[in-house]
Order: C-alpha cells, then sequence, then structure tokens
C-alpha cells in the first residue's frame, strides 16, 4: 500500500483592516491588514490537519509589516471584525466607538 504524503499546504485567512497607521517601509499612511497563516499536513493531496500558524500585520501598500503573537493576534483580530461589521453596515458608529473601548 502506498501514501502520499506532504506538508506545505497553506491556508491564508485575512481578516480586514484593524488600525491606521504609518508604515516605516513606505511612509503611507493607510490601515493595515490582519492575516492568519496556517501549513497543513496533507494526505493524498488532501489538508488533514494544520502543524504551524503564524499571524502577520502587515501595510497594504507595501505588504512589509510584523509577525505578532497570537495574543496580539486576538486585540487586532477584534478590532477588524469591529470595522468589518461598521463597514458592512450592520453597527452604527456608536455602537462601533461602544465595541472599541
Amino acid at each position: 500500500m502506498i501514501f502520499i504524503f506532504g506538508w506545505g499546504h497553506q491556508k491564508i485567512t485575512a481578516y480586514g483592516h484593524a488600525e491606521e497607521q504609518e508604515c516605516s517601509h513606505c511612509h503611507n499612511k493607510a490601515k493595515w491588514e490582519l492575516k492568519k497563516i496556517q501549513n497543513y499536513f496533507t494526505l493524498f493531496f488532501i489538508p488533514i490537519f494544520p502543524y504551524q500558524s503564524n499571524y502577520f500585520y502587515h501595510c497594504p501598500i507595501c505588504n512589509q509589516g510584523l509577525k505578532i503573537d497570537r495574543e496580539h493576534f486576538e486585540i487586532y483580530r477584534n478590532i477588524a471584525e469591529v470595522n468589518a461589521d461598521y463597514h458592512a453596515g450592520t453597527i452604527s458608529g456608536d455602537e462601533k466607538d461602544k465595541r472599541l473601548t
């Protein structure tokens, strides 16, 4: 019986924009983006389970940014979700301010 396995399949999840910052690389001021990149173990080219997760917070213009830990990722994810809800029109400006404080 032959088993074909591997690793390195990546799943990238974009959580949207978090806070506006000035990039030290391109010097543009923009709302930075939050992403989670998971590497998967595969069996017969089917992703089975993630074996590594990395979290990135980066400039949307030049893609320079920071690799962050899970704790900071959770903080920025909350901000990104509130911003997405506000821009989708599901919450008001007052509700956005209340959820971010």
